[in-house]
């Protein structure tokens, strides 16, 4: 088959996703790969089509039928570890004759993702061994063991200091020594990374607006200011509960005690809600840009969004419930209400301080870029703490807040709480959750394999001398 031929195919593909057909994408891909004897160009194509759709299982039947070129590896990985089966995709890399040190990345996530941490340690420490410079296996690795030894603690700060290196690598050093210093209580040399690694990271972002971040927080209230309920309920078997809050705000916990219980299905973060939307979106082109639209969408159009949602999340319904833990959809409550009258929604909340801290320290991927100045931060959270008061004033009765510092001081009393809330009979099992062995993607995933404890809280104390500018803003908003 001819370039000419491919690019033609591709053309139409890119016209019918511009304009919101998705069935007919899907149709000419699967088309054109039938006619065209697998041709590895469109097989890719419709590989990058399912993965941005989200729809995982039918990229996985493609595999079935097709063998994975190279070049479409990564997707059928990303497919199986989407949908949990670690398992599968774990002995297909181990298979592999490429040992490159992505791959090899790769697989370690898999294994700390699925809790095997003794085979994630020593295949990071293999790769640090051969290859020095993979910055993001000394970054995974401190996640699962507090100790660097002296030559991987000198290769770090050296690399810091080294201008040439990317921005992001930079960062992820910096984070790392400081989680080491942190790990051993000198909190002044761990702050001194940890700002160095946020300036870093702040630096990669290039023209990132942080006003116009905080400016959404404002424009939600306002677009949806009333509690509408356009849309009757969708028939179907089982229903999402949408955790929600700010970032390191104990919604990893709070997923896992709750897909403990045998009637739920832990589904981790996912980016369904958001997809849903987008679908709705391209298809219905609303006259005003997000979140103006608000009032101009149909009852018909929220059903549809709600529809598109259980279309993607269906892997997961094979229980009453299945948990989106999306932290940051606390700014979509008005959409959930809205295409999900019935939907369950608990909020997490934590001491603000130690929410703030919590963010600083943590190094993200790209979708959480106001984390990496204290100033912005605190500014982010005191209008999240602002819209939530808002959501709860417009649904009193649909939002249960769980509190960080409760759950952790009195376990029991608030999975009581969260299953009274939920309509479930409360279970034992979930006040073991930490021996659950289901894959979390989040970075908590090894937090939640533990018990309960409490030395989180009031951690933001150990930095308490670098708080001067955030306990202003805080005060000041008193």
């Amino acid at each position: 088959m001819s370039d000419t031929n491919v690019n033609l195919i591709i053309n139409r593909v890119k016209q019918h996703f511009f304009a919101g057909e998705f069935s007919d994408v899907e149709n000419v891909l699967t088309t054109a790969l039938l006619q065209h004897n697998n041709n590895q160009q469109i097989l890719y194509w419709l590989c990058q089509f399912y993965t941005q759709m989200r729809r995982f299982s039918s990229l996985i039947e493609l595999f079935n039928v097709n063998k994975v070129p190279e070049n479409c590896l990564n997707f059928h990985i990303g497919a199986l570890r989407a949908l949990k089966r670690h398992e599968v995709a774990i002995t297909l890399l181990e298979e592999l004759s490429d040992a490159s040190p992505e791959r090899q990345l790769l697989l370690a996530t898999l294994y700390k993702e699925q809790g095997a941490k003794t085979q994630a340690i020593e295949l990071l420490s293999q790769l640090i061994d051969t290859y020095p410079e993979t910055i993001e296996a000394y970054w995974q690795l401190c996640q699962l063991t507090p100790e660097l030894t002296t030559q991987q603690h000198q290769t770090l700060t050296l690399f810091v200091q080294q201008d040439e290196h990317p921005l992001r690598e930079r960062a992820l050093a910096c984070y790392t020594l400081a989680s080491v210093f942190d790990q051993a209580g000198d909190h002044a040399r761990a702050f001194d990374y940890y700002a160095q690694g946020a300036k870093l990271k702040r630096r990669s972002f290039g023209n990132y607006q942080f006003d116009a971040e905080l400016h959404e927080l404002d424009n939600l209230a306002h677009a949806f200011h009333l509690a509408k309920s356009t849309t009757q309920p969708l028939d179907t078997q089982s229903q999402p509960i949408f955790i929600v809050g700010m970032p390191r705000s104990g919604t990893t916990l709070v997923e896992q005690i709750i897909a403990s219980h045998s009637q739920v299905i832990g589904a981790d973060e996912l980016s369904d809600l958001m997809m849903a939307t987008q679908q709705l979106l391209r298809k219905e082109k609303p006259a005003s840009p997000y979140p103006h639209w608000a009032d101009q969408l149909s009852s018909k159009a929220y059903s549809e969004i709600a529809l598109n949602y259980y279309e993607l999340t269906q892997p997961f319904q094979t229980k009453r419930y299945f948990t989106d833990k999306m932290p940051l959809n606390f700014k979509a409550i008005g959409i959930i209400k809205r295409a999900f009258p019935n939907a369950k929604i608990i909020h997490c909340k934590r001491n603000a301080h130690d929410t703030i801290w919590g963010n600083f320290r943590q190094l993200f991927g790209e979708g959480i870029r106001f984390s990496y100045n204290l100033n912005e931060l605190t500014r982010y959270y005191l209008a999240y703490d602002k819209l939530m008061t808002h959501w709860h004033s417009l649904y009193p009765e649909a939002i249960l807040t769980i509190d960080y510092e409760a759950l952790v001081d009195d376990i029991e009393a608030q999975t009581a709480r969260l299953c009274e809330y939920l309509e479930l009979d409360f279970e034992v099992d979930c006040l073991a959750f930490f021996k659950s062995n289901r894959v979390v993607h989040t970075l908590s995933s090894q937090q939640v394999r533990q018990p309960i404890f409490k030395s989180g809280v009031g951690r933001w104390k150990n930095y308490e001398f670098a708080f001067g500018e955030v306990n202003a803003l805080l005060d000041k908003d008193e």
